[in-house]
């Protein structure tokens, strides 16, 4: 009997283990595409991140050049 119980949970296994790869198969391209695009989107964010910083110096840098200029 014990033969037999470990004969049905390995067939059971073994026929999850084959679905799960026919269905990773179907979503493989999917997957990939989703991390390409969360990889872009993290270098966007970064990016904008920058910019941003470099906007807020340029700013206070023509501020500054504005006051030096009025002074003169």
């Amino acid at each position: 009997m014990a033969n037999g119980t470990l004969n049905w949970k390995s067939v059971i296994y073994d026929q999850l283990k084959a679905r799960n790869s026919k269905e990773r198969y179907r979503f493989t391209e999917l997957i990939e595409t989703q991390s390409r695009l969360f990889d872009v989107r993290f270098k966007l964010q970064s990016e904008n991140i920058r910019l941003a910083q470099q906007t807020q110096t340029l700013r206070t840098e023509n501020l500054s050049l504005q006051t030096r200029a009025q002074n003169i």
